[in-house]
């Protein structure tokens, strides 16, 4: 993991906020993920069910969905992890990568970070909401704590109804991009 630690360090991130946030690195490998999980005695359908492989095309095998990525775990609202979002290090496309819609995740109904931020929103009663992961843990570590993310740039109503459940008011602090 030492490019996802250079990278952090690049980007200001302190080792005590990755280690809050449970950020992680996937190496280069097409099925390091999966031999794992396969020798821990997952199977394999389970295991792209979960949105973590893909199935090769025309062969009864499988290939990593994250390599050589920065790992976000992605929690619901009481903390548990439900899926990943993977920051690639190389500056390929996707820049980032989420797991597909599983039965437990749908990413229109979630919101990055709001485990970690939803009593600050309480307190504050309002919710800032940034367009990345990183750019979540920027203002957590600086100490805007009341901070989430809607995990791409296409926020959902039901991400609004969950954030509306913490605090009155969303203020938008999106990139500036087009």
């Amino acid at each position: 993991g030492k490019a996802a630690q250079e990278y952090l360090v690049k980007r200001g991130i302190s080792r005590e906020t990755a280690e809050l946030f449970l950020l992680g690195f996937a190496p280069e490998g097409w099925d390091n993920l999966f031999r794992h999980l396969i020798s821990r005695g997952a199977a394999p359908q389970l295991i792209e069910k979960a949105g973590l492989t893909l199935p090769r095309e025309g062969k009864d095998s499988y290939y990593d969905r994250f390599r050589n990525r920065l790992m976000f775990p992605i929690c619901d609202v009481r903390g548990r992890p439900v899926a990943f979002s993977g920051r690639s290090l190389k500056e390929e496309d996707p820049k980032y990568l989420n797991s597909s819609d599983t039965p437990i995740f749908k990413k229109g109904e979630i919101v990055f970070g709001l485990q970690l931020s939803k009593e600050y929103m309480k307190k504050e009663k309002f919710a800032v909401l940034v367009e990345g992961n990183l750019d979540l843990l920027s203002c957590y570590q600086a100490g805007v704590k009341n901070v989430a993310a809607p995990l791409g740039t296409a926020l959902t109503v039901l991400q609004c109804k969950l954030l509306a459940r913490f605090c009155d008011t969303i203020v938008l602090a999106f990139d500036a991009d087009a």
